[in-house]
């Protein structure tokens, strides 16, 4: 989400889209009982990859 924001900006409403979407997640991960990324194998490698931030839109 961040580098999203950063390639291609943001405007007045993506701070509350982004608090609904951590208040979910937060609200799913006390009924499971663990974070979403122990659920899902390898997704800590994907999600600290090193991420292009030039603000090129791809083709």
């Amino acid at each position: 989400m961040i580098s999203v924001a950063i390639r291609y900006g943001t405007n007045e409403n993506i701070p509350k889209h982004w608090e609904g979407y951590f208040e979910i997640k937060h609200e799913f991960e006390e009924m499971i009982g663990q974070s979403i990324y122990q659920m899902l194998p390898g997704i800590e490698q994907s999600i600290y990859k090193k991420l292009p931030l030039n603000h090129s839109h791809p083709s």
